[in-house]
């Protein structure tokens, strides 16, 4: 796994709190964190992340301090911008 990039990606309005932690690949003692990469997503930017090994040797994720989740685009937004797209496709043809 070296040189492998991991991304934590945080949906559905999921953030978590300090001291959340969890075990993100079951490989105990087989697997070296010091040359992988690691990011998150849908978190606003400051959320602070350690990941190290667990008791067990597993890796392990552990948040430092809280997220905040990304606010989602809403679902009429969306729909107003497909309507749109559908209305300037429909124009040019």
């Amino acid at each position: 796994m070296s040189g492998t990039s991991i991304e934590f990606s945080f949906v559905d309005g999921f953030a978590p709190d300090a001291g959340f932690s969890y075990d993100f690949i079951d490989a105990a003692g087989a697997v070296d964190l010091s040359d992988l990469h690691f990011s998150y997503s849908g978190l606003q930017p400051g959320f602070l992340f350690t990941v190290d090994y667990d008791t067990n040797g597993e890796p392990l994720f552990r948040a430092l301090n809280n997220g905040v989740s990304l606010p989602e685009p809403a679902l009429p937004a969306l729909l107003a911008l497909a309507a749109l797209a559908a209305w300037a496709t429909r124009r040019r043809g």
